[in-house]
Parts: structure tokens; sequence; C-alpha cells
């Protein structure tokens, strides 16, 4: 076996290593912005729902801007077009998510 076909064989290697990573990062991440989802709701029935941060909310845009940071910083560093993509899909969907987390209210109460 060539040295050649080795080097490959640990970039291929890598590449899934890389690929896991970022799949349990997103995993965790979501398990995390559900609490965060689910602390910020207002049980309180005492009127209409009001937005908490206290509750979770803080988790969530904590939880997201470390999340979409990491894609960030390593599109800055790989500087290829699949990592800025991601990178920017990242950003955007957080954005997204805290948006709408601060622009609706929810509540358990019917």
């Amino acid at each position: 076996m060539s040295l050649r076909v080795q080097a490959q064989d640990v970039t291929i290697w890598r590449k899934i290593g890389v690929l896991f990573l970022a799949l349990v990062w997103t995993l965790v991440a979501a398990a995390l912005v559900l609490f965060g989802l689910w602390g910020s709701i207002d049980a309180s029935c005492d009127g209409p729902a009001e937005r908490d941060m206290a509750g979770g909310g803080w988790l969530v845009i904590a939880t997201l801007s470390v999340w979409s940071g990491a894609f960030v910083v390593c599109a800055l560093r790989l500087r290829t077009v699949t990592a800025a993509v991601l990178a920017t899909l990242s950003v955007v969907s957080s954005t997204l998510v805290v948006v709408n987390m601060l622009a609706t209210a929810s509540g358990l109460c019917w």
C-alpha cells in the first residue's frame, strides 16, 4: 500500500469524524434549545402569555450563538464554499429561532 492511498484513507476518516462531530454538536444544541424554549413558556395562567427570558430564553440565545459561532469560525478558517454556506445557514436559522421566540409568547393555559 502506498503512502498516497494511506493519506487518502486518513483524509476520508478525518472528514467522517468532522461530519460526526458537527452532527453531535447540532444535536446537543437542538436539545438545549428545546429545553430553553420549554423553560420560556409562560405557565402562570393569569392573563395573556408573556415573554419569559428568565426561564429559558437566555439559554436559547446563548446556545444558538455558540452553535452558529463554531460554524462561522470554521468557515473563516477553512475558506471553502461549503463551510461558508453552512455558516450562513446556521446564522440565519439561529436568528429566525430567536426572533420567533421573542415575537411570539407561548403559554400552556387554555
